[in-house]
């Protein structure tokens, strides 16, 4: 059986129990697409990396595993010094070092940490912190690559929405990828390299609800102020949410169609 290794990178919070883990959405969201790429029953093996639980380098490589897929986390990627980002930072690298590595997509925190194990600045958002069903404008570049465009019309699709909710950015794109999304408040909101990744700054593994509960936290420990959260609720009635389009494009990266 084919399978999809999916490295936790935060432990299950409180205010989301409902959904489960970050782990639980990202197989619920594989789940909610899989049938669009005929894709038999895949195994999901789950690693909590944030408890220094990872997979060998020789696991993922010997052949069967689909794709690796990173979650989001509330710990930030640039970090150093707590020891299991350090060492997931050291395993992506060492990964990326073996030819046979099966396809990577990583969200938000996955996103940053998969940069800057390449080489990328990642830090604090200079701009504030993003939230909420935003708009993500699709680059020049991956317009050439004809990514993100709905088959089921003949026009060109240049933007759609998506759930974010973080407070750092990575700063530049790693040599040899590209730029895939941008927003008004964050440049590099995804990376891309065919046949090997694809990431994303913002969230497709969270549904409207889990994004609005999620930046109720971020009110509540104080880091956003009232008019911003009532902002992002009406994020949430305004726009359609195409988290699960976007976790198409996973699917076509560890499918090998990208």
């Amino acid at each position: 059986m084919s399978t999809i290794a999916i490295l936790n990178a935060n432990p299950s919070k409180e205010e989301l129990k409902q959904w489960g883990s970050f782990a639980d959405m990202a197989i619920e969201m594989f789940e909610a697409t899989r049938s669009d790429f005929l894709v038999s029953k895949v195994d999901y093996e789950v690693y909590n990396v944030y408890d220094n639980e990872f997979p060998t380098i020789l696991e993922l490589c010997k052949g069967g595993c689909l794709g690796l897929y990173i979650t989001g986390s509330t710990s930030d990627a640039y970090t150093v010094g707590i020891d299991w980002i350090d060492k997931l930072r050291k395993f992506l690298r060492s990964l990326l070092e073996n030819s046979a590595h099966p396809p990577i997509s990583g969200i938000c925190f996955g996103h940053q940490i998969f940069a800057s194990a390449l080489g990328s600045e990642v830090r604090r958002n200079p701009n504030g912190y993003e939230g909420g069903i935003t708009r993500l404008k699709i680059t020049k570049d991956a317009l050439k690559l004809g990514l993100f465009q709905k088959p089921a019309t003949s026009l060109p699709s240049y933007n759609f929405y998506a759930s974010e909710s973080h407070s750092d950015v990575v700063e530049n794109v790693p040599e040899g990828y590209i730029n895939i999304l941008t927003s008004e408040k964050c440049e590099v909101q995804g990376l891309y390299k065919r046949n090997v990744a694809l990431t994303f700054q913002g969230h497709p593994d969270f549904l409207t609800e889990v994004c609005i509960k999620c930046n109720e936290a971020t009110y509540n420990r104080g880091e956003i102020g009232v008019d911003e959260l009532i902002r992002i609720k009406e994020s949430g009635k305004e726009h359609i949410n195409d988290g699960r389009f976007l976790a198409t494009f996973i699917w076509k990266l560890f499918t090998k169609l990208v």
